[in-house]
């Protein structure tokens, strides 16, 4: 697990064991979310980004890609979510956010692969990230700049699974972009030894989130060693999640 030459956070490189787990092939989707809401145990989504600091331009800018209110959008990734909200749709299908850990060895397999598919850099056929079809609507939120030249089809989020080029050693679909996704751990730094089912810090301000999202515009943040972490109340229109469970449940 880690990077020997990424940022300071992906390091240090260090042996982890885990025990056997199940993680969804896909992520999680509007449609599902509405329906775990509409029986009762999950919140209703506001459809609506919202972080401290937000102006009421940021707001309308970006809400505009919450997949629970946009059109048209019941198969992508659920997305404005908070941390606790994704928690809580995963137990109540008996499951749980997978650890830091666990989304890693989906991504990356026992190989130390880059990405998902491998270490080839990401591209239209791989990934759903920023390349000409989001350079109007990146150009809107203030950013400049694409991934690739590839049209890749979908200016914001795509269909769960849309990228079959893009599937992890086990299957796994869109863990490199699409949208990002929770973990369940708190956000700090890696052990220097062997680790046998790590889950992060204890306490913490963050939490993490991993994989890069439709908006992403550079190699690394679709790396699947890159972590980042966000205030567990946040949401944005470009993190969603899926869930982990034992293979015994």
């Amino acid at each position: 697990m880690g990077l020997p030459d990424g940022e300071a956070a992906e390091g240090p490189p260090h042996r982890v064991t885990i025990s056997a787990y199940c993680l969804d092939r896909v992520e999680v989707t509007a449609r599902q979310y509405e329906a775990c809401a509409a029986a009762g145990p999950c919140v209703p989504l506001p459809g609506a980004v919202s972080w401290r600091g937000i102006t009421s331009a940021d707001r309308i800018a970006h809400s505009r890609f919450c997949n629970s209110v946009a059109a048209g959008t019941g198969d992508h990734p659920v997305n404005c979510v908070t941390w606790e909200e994704a928690q809580a749709f995963c137990a109540a299908r008996g499951a749980r956010l997978p650890t830091e850990a666990e989304w890693e060895f989906a991504a990356r397999g026992d190989d130390q692969r880059r990405y998902p598919w491998g270490n080839e850099l990401p591209s239209a056929a791989t990934t759903n990230a920023c390349g000409p079809e989001c350079a109007a609507t990146m150009r809107s939120l203030g950013v400049g700049s694409t991934l690739h030249g590839t049209n890749d089809g979908w200016p914001s989020s795509a269909p769960g699974g849309s990228f079959a080029a893009g599937a992890s050693p086990w299957g796994a679909l869109d863990l490199a972009g699409n949208v990002w996704e929770w973990t369940a751990d708190y956000l700090g730094p890696y052990s220097f030894g062997p680790v046998t089912d790590p889950h992060g810090p204890p306490s913490g301000t963050q939490r993490v989130y991993r994989g890069g999202g439709w908006s992403s515009n550079t190699p690394r943040a679709l790396r699947s060693t890159n972590r980042l972490g966000m205030d567990p109340t946040d949401r944005t229109a470009t993190v969603g999640f899926r869930c982990a469970v034992a293979p015994n449940r």
